[in-house]
């Protein structure tokens, strides 16, 4: 588990405190919780990445979700990639 600093300040979740845990559990931000459980409900491995916008604190920031495993298999592991989408 991997957050930077930049996105602790952002969401509120901190690395130190998130570590074992379920993301959706460790989200101050409720919607921001059922947004990271539907992205990884959708994704695949082996298939391209499910990608949604969200706000925290009226912050754009793009999410994007993969899976990682077998294609058509078990998830092995999931990457959420947060890009800030400031124009």
């Amino acid at each position: 588990v991997y957050i930077n600093p930049a996105f602790e300040d952002s969401s509120g979740i901190r690395s130190d405190q998130a570590t074992g845990q379920d993301l959706p559990s460790v989200a101050r931000d409720q919607a921001f919780g059922a947004l990271a459980t539907d992205l990884f409900d959708r994704a695949q491995p082996g298939g391209m990445p499910v990608v949604e916008d969200f706000d925290f604190g009226g912050i754009p920031f793009r999410m994007h979700a993969a899976a990682f495993g077998p294609a058509g298999g078990s998830v092995k592991a999931y990457l959420l990639l947060a890009s800030r989408s400031d124009s």
